[in-house]
Formats: structure tokens, sequence, C-alpha cells
């Protein structure tokens, strides 16, 4: 009988990966971030990586690879799920993988563990404009808080996070190019969502692609350097000196999210300051 109601809630949800699904009454065991023991360099965290968030299961291709790949390495993988949403039981997450490093519950993305060792924070999930916006947010913050020193990355993995298009305002001059593709999405489903790399595709004009992206991003202390890496493609945000340590916000695809090479910035490069006011929203 659990096995018919799973089937059912699958063909509902439009899964085709029942085979992947816990038992329906199966509930995470979750770990208190305090009892967190971070020693690897690099961690990814994954938010919400759900079909009740996304019914196509467009990102879970994405969100296979990356946790695939993070294993392969030995490094860790924590999974966030909204503890208390009894409408996103844990069965129903997008995970072929079901043993991370731990569950952590966090209803609206937000994390506080130690990353006194951590330099390279790996993101997925969604909302890129909720969600995951408060695990990207709360990263930097703690970054600042547990490592005096030395420079922090932060790479999001743009076809594993979902978008509703929060950001996109209807002055920009791609709107009517991203709104037509998400109504074609909504069309197949009335919740459906898009892959982040899905709404930067139909930007088109890559000079555009760093103000969309940076009205993700909340303020960051003004003594460090703040610095884009959008598929190597690097823009200043904000420099204080050579001396201070980057917090560099990277997007990746889940074929090399692993894969980057320390921003170099010119020593020409002039002082300056970036605040989220002037985002570009």
């Amino acid at each position: 009988m659990i096995k018919f109601i799973v089937a059912v809630a699958s063909l509902a949800l439009r899964s085709p990966d029942v085979g992947t699904f816990r038992d329906i009454n199966w509930k995470p065991e979750f770990t208190e971030p305090s009892e967190l023991r971070l020693v690897d360099s690099t961690i990814a965290v994954l938010t919400h990586c759900s079909q009740r968030f996304d019914p196509l299961r467009q990102t879970a291709p994405a969100v296979h690879r990356v946790v695939a790949d993070m294993k392969s390495r030995s490094l860790p993988v924590l999974y966030l799920h909204d503890k208390y949403n009894s409408l996103n039981p844990g069965w129903c997450y997008l995970y072929d993988d079901w043993v991370p490093m731990a569950f952590i519950s966090s209803d609206v993305g937000n994390v506080d563990f130690d990353l006194s060792n951590v330099e390279h924070a790996v993101c997925l999930g969604g909302f890129f404009e909720q969600c995951e916006r408060s695990t990207v947010t709360d990263l930097a913050r703690l970054w600042r808080r547990d490592r005096k020193t030395g420079d922090f990355r932060i790479t999001q993995v743009v076809d594993a996070t979902f978008n509703v298009l929060a950001y996109v305002n209807f002055s920009d001059p791609y709107n009517d190019r991203v709104r037509d593709f998400f109504r074609e999405k909504q069309s197949r489903h009335p919740k459906a969502v898009v892959g982040l790399d899905q709404v930067l595709s139909h930007i088109e004009d890559n000079t555009l692609v760093p103000g969309f992206l940076q009205r993700q991003l909340s303020y960051v202390s003004s003594d460090v350097n703040i610095v884009m890496d959008i598929f190597e493609r690097i823009h200043v945000l904000q420099w204080v000196g050579p001396q201070a340590p980057t917090l560099t916000f990277a997007y990746r695809k889940s074929e090399d999210f692993l894969e980057f090479k320390t921003p170099v910035i010119p020593p020409s490069q002039p002082l300056k300051r970036w605040f989220r006011g002037n985002s570009g929203r």
C-alpha cells in the first residue's frame, strides 16, 4: 500500500523517479548546526531541492551531478529541509543520494554553522530570489564571523537553482523574452519554475547579466573586496585593496562547478565601493 501511495503521489507531481523515494512516512534525522564539524575547505549546501517547488524536475539532473561529483571527491554535502512545512515532506526532495553529511532544518534557507575551515561553498536549490538568497547571504556573513583572514568563494550552480523571475523587471530589455519562456513552462504545469541558467540564456546580452545577478546579493562588509566570477568573466563590485580578503560570488553549471582560477585583479584597479542599494534593481 505504501508503494502504491508513493507511486500515485509521484504521478501527481509528474516525477518518473519513484525508485529514488524514501518511504512516504520517512523523515530526515536532523543534525543541530552547532554539532557540525566542517573540516574540508569545500562544502556543498543544497537548499530545498524539492519537486514541491520544481514540479517538472528541471533541476534534478544537475542536483544529481553535483552530489555525485562532491561525493566522488569525498567532499561533504549538506541538505537543507524546511522541517515544518507539511506540504513539502522529506521524501519529496530531488535527491537520488539520500546520505548527506547532515540534514539541516532550515525553513527559509538560513544557516548558522562554523565556517572556520571552509574556503569554498557550493550552493544550489531555490528559490534564487528567496531561500537560496538567504543561504548565500548567511554564508557571506558567517565567513566574516568565523574567518577574519583568507578569501572566500560562493559558487551558485545555475542549472541546479530555480527561479520565478522576481528579479526580472518589466523595464529590462530582456523582460519579454524571459517571461514568454516562463509562460511556456507554466503551460505545462501551473507551478512550474525555470532554472537560473535558462533565465541567463534568455538575457542574451552578457553585459546585462552582472546587474541581474547582483539583485540577489545583500550588503557585505565594506572592508573586503567583492568580485563576481560569471563563467570566468570577472566583474569587480567592491575593491578595497590587494591586502584585503576577497569574497567571490561565482556562477557555474553542474558540469564544471569545481573548476575555477583565483580571480586576478589588475594592480591598477581603482578603489570601488558597492552597496546593496546600487545593485541595479
